[in-house]
């Protein structure tokens, strides 16, 4: 039986510069008529992974089988190079694959698998009538003739010059033997071998073939002695004696000459270890010639000492620019490094319109218009000398930063508009047109604004010996209290703003804290005086204070209550008006009133008239001549009764507490009118209403309190027949908003049942609607456009809902139910965007009849929430 291989090498994709070879990538096995006894010789080969030309270590991670029935042997370590072998085949097996999932070390995964593919080629010359024939006798059948032995072709005399004399000798053979014979090994086989004058000239046998000197086994032909082979793979190579490769050339286009130190790849990819010479040529679209070499935008002259590259779309061999890409790329726009001399030599950029330098690094060094150096980059002239100012142009130096009537020196001083602006930083100041500056002062000679802990504040004088900008902050201000100015300082417990004039006097003193001072008046937060502050009796001779207690001077005080006296107290009055006079009166006229038996009074004062009516305290408490009284003021009384109602401690109204109930048939007397400070009840018979600290009875059985009770117990049962009668405890009535609500709570509410009686109802057509949740949560829909099988409904944003009930965003815990509902004969409507009991989101189809209930809430951020769903 003989092998057939099939010499292919199989490149996987190129995967992030990776490359995974596979050789072979097939091969045929031989087996018996019945599959049994397969060649695995060849059954085998080598994988091998490159990162661009390098190869690199890597395992396999699978291996995965077309059929049951096959094994193969491989390493499991990390390799540069797997051998494999099929080492089992069923005999059941036709063809089949064996692929390999591979990794590299850097993670790189080829998770299309490497396939080896292999088929069975069973033994087909063995046929029956061969099985049968017992080899040792000829047979003659209707159609074949089988023999052990055969030779066709003849003996014939040869000329044998061995001898002294040549001779003509018998028994040459020349024809070809088909039968047995001995291997090298020493074992019988069956052959053919071909003979011309008793030579060998060719044979085929267990041991291979031979023919011409070429020897022929399962891999291939190879010349005598092996150097040359024309293998199976497809492969034509040439070996020395040691079997290294003097050249190969594969199927697949691949080659490789001079002991593999030229190689040429199957895609057009060449290597050469050695020296390639060449006066002129063409490589990849490169144009060599001698010391030159040069694509259409690039060019590089060993000449001229130059690499340059131009911004042309061809070559321009007859511009005026020349005939290179020197001067290409100078008139046309490009870039070169070049080295003529020791003076001339660096790295240069021209932009387009010809001779346009824009960048040039080397011993002449700018760009942009900007030249540089090893200290400096400069436009116009270089000027890198400190505190000093360029003449035209800018320097950026070692020095700092310069330009026309500006720096900033590299130690930190700074200077602009010629000096006006300065600032240094070795005395961290400076000064702007005309103003000095540090870190705790700006100022100048007559302006200082200071801050530090002690003299923080605005300091002014016109003063001609000022000096601000050198004085020191603590001798300020006693500056200005001597040669006037103005000032405003302030400290961590006080401000002051104050005012001098020139001569040193005070103008007008103003502190936070402690006594102020203006045109001769003291004053503080809460009094103006002159001399001594007096709160209370009479100020010293001369002064005068105007208080919260009042006004007052020597001897005299008007009190903040209305009380008052003169004369040292010999005159005085309280704050009902009552005057008394511990002095002597004498008047030959008075002015003010009239005494006499009919009538007392003093004008806009008091009066007692004739006809008996009167008004005392300013007429603020009057009465008519029937005695009704009208007090103008607090009335202070610790019990009586008024129009009926009993006035006690405390209470206006029936005594009773905010904790009581009504005894039995003693309601409409218990529930009549009581105000307390901070209780309140009003009621009847039939029903009250208490609103107060705390309103629940201790009999109610419960660990909670109230402000507000209301009970209506009135008996209700009889009425129009087929009517029943209701009793409420609260009727609201509220319109006149944009929104309307009966009750707001920033807490639940408690019923034993919750009745509501609105709905809205809603007939889509064309066009937008709106549904207000404040004041619905019955929603009936009904939809029954012709020419439309639905409607889509999209429910009202966060922002829309919290409009609805006046807010400007709803609070975290919201929460409200809404029912909706489809009207029958309506058509299908579809709700969307509501979670669903799964947390999922989805449109709800409503068919007519259908109806949902949703829970709107945003305790765990806005939405639309399924609760039921009947249909």
């Amino acid at each position: 039986m003989g092998t057939i291989a099939k010499g292919e090498i199989t490149l996987s994709p190129v995967n992030d510069a990776y490359t995974v070879l596979l050789t072979p990538s097939s091969c045929s096995i031989s087996a018996d008529f019945d599959g049994s006894n397969p060649n695995l010789t060849n059954a085998k080969g080598t994988i091998t992974v490159k990162r661009g030309t390098k190869i690199v270590p890597f395992k396999v991670r699978q291996v995965v089988y077309s059929s049951a029935g096959i094994s193969v042997s491989w390493s499991f370590q990390e390799v540069t190079t797997l051998p494999f072998a099929i080492t089992k085949l069923a005999n059941t097996i036709l063809d089949g694959y064996v692929k390999f999932q591979i990794t590299t070390q850097d993670g790189f995964n080829y998770t299309t698998e490497v396939q080896f593919s292999f088929n069975v080629v069973r033994e087909s010359t063995m046929l029956d009538w061969i099985q049968d024939w017992e080899g040792t006798k000829t047979k003659v059948g209707g159609t074949y003739i089988m023999t052990p032995k055969l030779f066709v072709g003849k003996k014939e005399a040869v000329l044998d010059t061995s001898g002294t004399q040549p001779t003509w000798k018998e028994g040459a053979l020349t024809g070809v033997y088909i039968g047995p014979d001995l291997l090298a090994s020493g074992e019988s086989s069956n052959g053919i071998y071909g003979y011309l004058k008793s030579q060998e000239i060719f044979h085929l046998n267990g041991d291979g073939g031979m023919i011409g000197g070429w020897s022929i086994d399962s891999y291939g032909i190879s010349s005598k002695e092996g150097r040359l082979q024309i293998l199976s793979n497809g492969v034509i190579r040439a070996i020395n004696a040691e079997g290294d490769a003097i050249w190969s050339i594969g199927e697949n286009g691949e080659a490789s000459f001079a002991m593999e130190n030229v190689r040429f790849y199957a895609n057009g990819d060449a290597e050469f270890k050695g020296k390639i010479t060449s006066q002129e040529g063409s490589i990849g679209g490169w144009t060599i010639e001698e010391g030159r070499i040069y694509n259409i935008p690039i060019g590089i002259s060993a000449a001229r000492k130059y690499i340059a590259i131009a911004n042309v779309s061809k070559l321009e061999p007859d511009s005026e620019w020349g005939d290179d890409h020197w001067g290409w790329m100078r008139g046309y726009g490009g870039a070169a490094l070049y080295y003529s001399s020791s003076n001339n030599f660096g790295f240069v950029a021209y932009g387009t319109g010809g001779d346009n330098l824009v960048f040039s690094a080397g011993s002449t060094n700018c760009i942009a218009g900007w030249n540089f150096d090893t200290e400096a980059i400069w436009s116009g002239d270089k000027n890198n000398t400190i505190k000093g100012y360029a003449t035209n142009g800018i320097t950026i130096g070692s020095n700092g930063l310069r330009g026309i009537k500006w720096y900033i020196d590299a130690n930190g001083d700074v200077s602009f508009m010629g000096g006006k602006i300065t600032f240094s930083a070795a005395d961290n100041g400076g000064e702007i047109v005309g103003w000095k500056l540090n870190e705790s002062r700006f100022s100048t000679d007559k302006i200082t604004l200071v801050s530090d802990d002690a003299n923080t504040g605005l300091y002014m004088s016109a003063a001609a010996n000022s000096q601000f900008n050198s004085r020191s902050a603590a001798s300020l201000e006693n500056f200005i209290d001597s040669y006037g100015g103005i000032y405003l300082k302030v400290k961590a417990d006080s401000a002051d703003l104050a005012a001098y004039d020139l001569n040193g006097k005070r103008i007008f003193k103003i502190k936070s804290n402690g006594v102020s001072h203006i045109a001769g008046w003291n004053f503080d937060h809460a009094t103006l005086y002159t001399g001594t502050a007096a709160t209370s009796g009479y100020t010293n001779t001369g002064e005068i204070t105007l208080g919260p207690t009042g006004l007052r001077g020597y001897k005299w005080r008007f009190e903040n209550d209305g009380s008052g006296a003169l004369a040292g107290g010999k005159i005085n009055w309280d704050a009902d008006g009552n005057l008394n006079v511990d002095a002597k009166i004498s008047a030959n006229n008075i002015t003010a009133g009239t005494i006499s038996t009919a009538s007392i009074q003093c004008e806009g004062k008091w009066a007692l008239l004739t006809d008996g009516s009167g008004y005392l305290a300013s007429n603020h408490l009057f009465w008519d001549d029937n005695g009704n009284l009208t007090v103008e003021g607090k009335i202070v009384a610790t019990s009586g009764s008024i129009a009926g109602f009993k006035i006690s401690s405390g209470c206006i109204g029936v005594e009773s507490s905010s904790d009581s109930e009504p005894r039995s048939n003693s309601q409409a007397s218990w529930a009549a009118l009581t105000i307390y400070k901070d209780f309140f009840k009003v009621g009847g018979a039939k029903g009250y209403v208490m609103f107060g600290n705390d309103v629940i009875p201790s009999s109610a059985g419960g660990a909670f309190t109230a402000v507000g009770r209301i009970v209506n117990n009135a008996p209700n049962t009889f009425g129009y027949y087929g009517f029943d009668q209701a009793n409420y405890g609260l009727l609201i009535n509220v319109t006149g908003g944009t929104k309307n609500y009966g009750i707001e709570s920033n807490a639940a509410l408690k019923a034993p049942a919750f009745i509501n009686t609105k709905a809205k109802m809603l007939t889509f057509g064309s066009g937008s609607y709106t549904v207000d949740f404040s004041q619905y949560n019955i929603i009936l829909m009904y939809y029954n456009q012709p020419d439309y099988s639905g409607a889509e409904v999209t429910l009202p944003t966060e922002s829309s809902v919290a409009k609805q009930f006046g807010l400007s965003t709803l609070p975290d815990d919201f929460a409200t139910i809404v029912t909706f509902r489809v009207r029958s004969g309506s058509k299908k409507i579809i709700l969307k965007g509501i979670y669903n009991h799964n947390e999922g989101v989805q449109d709800y189809e409503m068919a007519s009849g259908d109806s949902i209930t949703v829970l709107i809430s945003k305790i765990d951020g806005f939405r639309y929430q399924i609760l039921n769903h009947s249909s």
